[in-house]
């Protein structure tokens, strides 16, 4: 006699589940997408050992979608102002303003131009550049100067204790993002 299939759960829409899943709780991405959103990073992000490292590897982070490697490489405490007139302080502000930056899907690049160390501190200067076309197919070209506090931490890792970038439209007139 043969057997037949193994029995699955079902989902609400009756898709299968994986064998011996619970049901789906409402209101809560399902199977895969739940498990890896909600999967630990046991990959310690980048720890910036040289203070324009702090700039670079934050803009490589969020050019690689990692948000989480790009908060870390910030103070507790730190404050992030971009334009004229926006900022944001502490790590859960800070994490808004760069999911938004990396929602964009854009290359975030950047340049550390000089780096003046004074004793446990560090001032970055240099440049940061967001190109690329957005989701809804608008060209997006900023560009601008930036400036870092970077700060050596007891371990000898460094930190931005405080981050400006001044973006500009690009010279091709580019619309703006944000």
């Amino acid at each position: 006699m043969a057997k037949g299939p193994t029995s699955q759960a079902r989902g609400p829409q009756g898709q299968r589940d994986h064998p011996g899943s619970a049901p789906e709780p409402q209101g809560r991405p399902g199977g895969w997408e739940r498990r890896l959103t909600e999967a630990p990073d046991l990959i310690e992000p980048p720890a910036a050992r040289e203070p324009a490292e702090v700039l670079l590897l934050a803009c490589a982070a969020l050019t690689d979608g990692d948000l989480e490697a790009a908060v870390a490489l910030y103070e507790p405490d730190a404050t992030l102002a971009w334009g004229q007139d926006h900022s944001a302080s502490g790590h859960a502000a800070i994490r808004e303003v760069l999911a938004r930056v990396m929602d964009m899907r854009l290359p975030l690049r950047a340049r550390a131009v000089r780096v003046l160390r004074a004793g446990p501190l560090a001032l970055i200067t240099g440049e940061r550049t967001l190109t690329g076309t957005g989701l809804d197919g608008v060209v997006i070209a900023l560009t601008g100067p930036t400036a870092l506090v970077a700060r050596c931490q007891p371990d000898g890792t460094w930190l931005t204790a405080a981050d400006q970038w001044l973006p500009y439209p690009g010279p091709d007139g580019a619309a703006k993002a944000g």
